[in-house]
């Protein structure tokens, strides 16, 4: 399902990362605070922001719990909507 929205997993990877770090500067948190929050480095918080990570079910569901954030904030990606005005 998400490669029909995002066409491949480096978009996601991207627009999770953005999505992470907009949530997170929304809360007032550091990276430093979020690592500590979900018991990861600040390197690793760092890398998602930046799409660099792979990213597995854990981490995806860690940033949500953390961040208290669900699949909403990146189930209708920027791409996905492009999509269906097209179609």
């Amino acid at each position: 399902m998400l490669t029909k929205y995002y066409g491949d997993l480096d978009y996601f990877r991207k627009e999770f990362g953005e999505a992470i770090a907009s949530r997170r500067k929304d809360l007032g948190l550091t990276q430093k605070e979020l690592a500590e929050r979900m018991g990861v480095s600040q390197s690793s918080v760092s890398q998602t922001e930046r799409g660099e990570s792979a990213l597995s079910l854990y981490m995806i569901e860690a940033f949500f719990d953390a961040l208290d954030m669900s699949w909403g904030i990146v189930a209708t990606p920027k791409r996905a909507n492009q999509k269906y005005k097209e179609d």
